[in-house]
């Protein structure tokens, strides 16, 4: 897996730093570990760089880009918060706790990647990852709530993460059941309204980027969720147990999408609906 750590940061000497350290700043021992693992800054300087500056710059970076850890600088609060539901979002300390930029980094890069190393574990099983790409918008339960709580203020990178995030998705595969009336033995994912979701094999559609109407993180967001990068051109299936189903949706934007009545909708993970 090709992982890239983004640090975000307003001060010049600190992107100059990372810029010229590079992998320097990633302890030895994970480096050996980690060997996909590289390092990279975006100056956010006196151009100020808006939101859909910064998403424009991941929404481009290289394919073979599957993981991508941000190091965000605590004073960048509206930026942050943004990119917290695509990316591996971790906030740091400008100030470095009295540290030197070395052993700061060192630190929270040590405490990140093994946080993001038990997402990655269950990323990389779709019986995991099929829950953690859940359509946040559309997709009804307090499970996805609290798993999403875990990432979109930034991540706490704690020993208990994954525990946390271990018996969040338990609580959430319980929800996974086939339709009774069914014939086939399909296994469904159903939320709070009783929609069933099942994650197709099928690709016959792409979500829609084009700007407008939609925003950068409408495309970004069709790319990565948590850091982890997933295949954009599968969608959910979802339905009703049985008859057609219809109602008013949030789409990737939020725009509100009436659906005219229908055996199924084709709902892609960033809720962009085909």
């Amino acid at each position: 897996m090709r992982t890239l750590i983004v640090v975000l940061t307003p001060d010049k000497r600190v992107s100059q730093t990372v810029g010229s350290r590079k992998t320097s700043l990633i302890p030895t021992a994970i480096r050996r570990k980690h060997t996909s693992l590289f390092i990279a800054s975006v100056h956010i300087g006196s151009e100020a760089k808006g939101v859909d500056d910064v998403l424009c710059l991941f929404r481009k970076m290289d394919g073979n880009i599957t993981g991508v850890i941000v190091l965000c600088d605590n004073r960048l609060a509206e930026i942050g918060a943004a990119i917290t539901t695509p990316f591996f979002t971790v906030w740091y300390d400008h100030a470095f706790e009295g540290k030197n930029i070395n052993n700061y980094f060192g630190m929270v890069i040590g405490k990140v990647i093994r946080c993001f190393g038990a997402l990655s574990n269950r990323f990389d099983d779709e019986k995991h990852r099929k829950l953690l790409i859940l359509p946040l918008r559309n997709f009804r339960s307090g499970e996805l709530n609290e798993i999403h709580l875990l990432f979109k203020g930034g991540v706490t990178p704690s020993g208990d993460f994954s525990t946390t995030l271990d018996k969040l998705l338990k609580r959430l595969r319980e929800r996974q059941t086939p339709k009774v009336e069914s014939p086939y033995k399909t296994t469904f994912i159903v939320d709070d309204k009783q929609r069933y979701y099942e994650y197709g094999n099928e690709k016959h559609a792409k979500p829609d980027t084009k700007i407008p109407p939609h925003v950068e993180l409408c495309a970004v967001a069709a790319i990565y969720r948590f850091g982890r990068r997933y295949d954009s051109e599968r969608h959910f299936n979802v339905s009703l147990q049985k008859g057609e189903i219809s109602g008013s949706f949030g789409d990737c934007h939020n725009t509100p999408t009436d659906i005219a009545p229908r055996s199924h909708i084709n709902m892609f993970p960033n809720d962009f609906m085909a």
